[in-house]
């Protein structure tokens, strides 16, 4: 576990409510097509509870599952579209609430100059 990037060496139980997952159709949340135990999912503070215990959300495009491994297969799934992770080995598609990729630093045009320079 991190927060703000950095690593927490302490144990700390974070609670994601059925309520909190998504900010739309909350009454049709269906928790096992959003996150799966094993799953590691980006989610922000909401509050702090009793001793040890946080309360999170998902609910904004940026948050939700990050990793995730295919419960057929067991390989490690990418995501498809907002709301499945695909299998790149059966193709098998999976619900989860994903999480919105960040290309903060990711140059598509420096990474393949570097590739031409390589092969050249």
């Amino acid at each position: 576990m991190a927060v703000d990037n950095r690593p927490v060496d302490q144990q700390i139980e974070g609670v994601l409510r059925k309520k909190n997952i998504r900010s739309f159709e909350i009454d049709k949340v269906r928790l096992e097509d959003c996150i799966l135990p094993g799953d590691i999912v980006k989610a922000k503070v909401l509050s702090i509870g009793d001793t040890r215990k946080v309360f999170l959300t998902t609910e904004e495009d940026e948050l939700g599952v990050v990793f995730a491994r295919s419960e057929e297969t067991r390989a490690l799934m990418i995501p498809y579209d907002w709301k499945e992770m695909i299998c790149p080995y059966s193709g098998i598609k999976e619900s989860r609430k994903v999480a919105k990729p960040e290309f903060d630093n990711f140059n598509p045009d420096e990474k393949n100059d570097k590739m031409i320079e390589e092969t050249a």
